[in-house]
């Protein structure tokens, strides 16, 4: 994931680098760091971003969404 990528993703969750900091667990600087690409984004957190972007769609966009409702 690049540093566009991983800002965009976060101004789409409505997400500021500090709440997703918190949410990982790590400094804010160290989410800033991977904003600016002074170092790269970790896989775990490209992996957070896409879950939690998955989650933020509704569910009938969902790819191969069943309706399932259980």
């Amino acid at each position: 994931m690049t540093p566009d990528a991983l800002r965009a993703a976060l101004a789409g969750l409505g997400l500021t680098q500090t709440a997703f900091a918190r949410l990982l667990g790590v400094h804010r600087l160290t989410v800033h760091a991977w904003c600016s690409g002074k170092l790269p984004v970790p896989h775990y957190a490209e992996v957070i971003v896409s879950l939690l972007t998955q989650l933020s769609e509704p569910r009938s966009s969902w790819e191969g969404s069943n309706n399932y409702e259980g």
